[in-house]
């Protein structure tokens, strides 16, 4: 039975952090209005009115995939409060907080789109053998009867069955792709808005990097990092697989970016060119861009099923002159 729209917690804390968002704004200069106040005012409404959205919608697939653009709202909003504080709009106290509120947001959020996954994808239940008890009939007859009846249940089943194997299969690899679509578009977006970091890298980079090294201007100078937990032997810190990302001046603590029903299979970037052309007396002339090779599996599969390669290339737009 339904608790009602009124009544679900993140929806009552997005809206809490949607007006807490309005009234914040209302102290930025004049000037700002039609720049960070639109934008942090459009994308904190927009993080209530998907979960709305996606709360009424009828299909578990139309609702999970409004879930995931409340997501990507709400961490636009965290990112904006942020930038705002920095440029002196907001105090590091409030911008502490809105931190804290969102990220609490975004974790509620994939909590919840894991429920619906499991609401989209039960268990399925073993059918329960009929009774064979029956008097009147012989024993020749009731040996017959049965027979009958277990081939006949055993045939059912085993269309059951695999109709639901490639119904979770199905399942599975659709959670994959739009899991791997956001991980990408991440990346993407922070490479496009910032530079490789060429003087982290130690080393010829002519073979590809378990780490991604990104410097972003888009306030002051600080690191992006991009890596996963694989330790030097090639296996998991924990149960699974998982990309971290880290941004700071320095780059301190990493926060999984990756779903808990998702695993890190295989994490390469290939930088080129291999040297900094921006650096005086350079002979390449080259636009630095990354090749990002992704591999994820679906924890909800067995290992052979649900996995996907996502490669992508991307060039930075950030230029400078050293």
């Amino acid at each position: 039975m339904s608790i009602g729209l009124d009544n679900l917690e993140i929806y009552k804390l997005a809206e809490k952090l949607e007006v807490f968002i309005y009234k914040l704004t209302k102290k930025f200069p004049d000037d700002e209005k039609y720049r960070a106040v639109d934008q942090l005012n459009r994308s904190s409404s927009a993080v209530s009115n998907n979960i709305a959205e996606g709360y009424g919608r009828y299909s578990f697939q139309d609702k999970i995939n409004k879930f995931y653009i409340a997501r990507g709202e709400a961490e636009e909003t965290r990112k904006g409060i942020n930038k705002s504080q920095k440029k002196g709009f907001i105090s590091a106290k409030e911008d502490s907080l809105c931190d804290k509120n969102y990220t609490q947001l975004i974790k509620q959020i994939n909590a919840y789109i894991n429920f619906l996954r499991r609401q989209q994808n039960p268990n399925p239940q073993v059918p329960k053998h009929p009774s064979t008890h029956n008097q009147g009939f012989t024993l020749i007859e009731l040996m017959v009867s049965l027979g009958i009846t277990v081939v006949v249940i055993l045939s059912a089943m085993g269309i059951y069955l695999r109709v639901i194997g490639t119904r979770e299969q199905s399942l599975g690899d659709l959670n994959i792709q739009e899991e791997g679509q956001y991980i990408m578009g991440l990346i993407v977006k922070d490479i496009r808005a910032g530079q490789i970091d060429y003087d982290s890298y130690a080393g010829n980079l002519d073979e590809p990097e378990d780490e991604l090294m990104l410097l972003d201007f888009s306030d002051t100078v600080q690191q992006i990092r991009y890596k996963s937990d694989l330790t030097a032997s090639g296996d998991c810190a924990g149960d699974r697989c998982v990309l971290q990302r880290c941004k700071g001046d320095p780059c301190g603590d990493y926060q999984d970016v990756t779903m808990s029903n998702i695993s890190l299979e295989r994490l390469d970037f290939y930088i080129n060119p291999v040297s900094d052309p921006f650096t005086a007396g350079s002979e390449s002339y080259d636009h630095p861009y990354a090749t990002i090779i992704l591999e994820l599996k679906s924890l909800i599969e067995s290992s052979t099923t649900a996995q996907i390669v996502l490669q992508q290339t991307v060039s930075q737009r950030y230029t400078y002159k050293k």
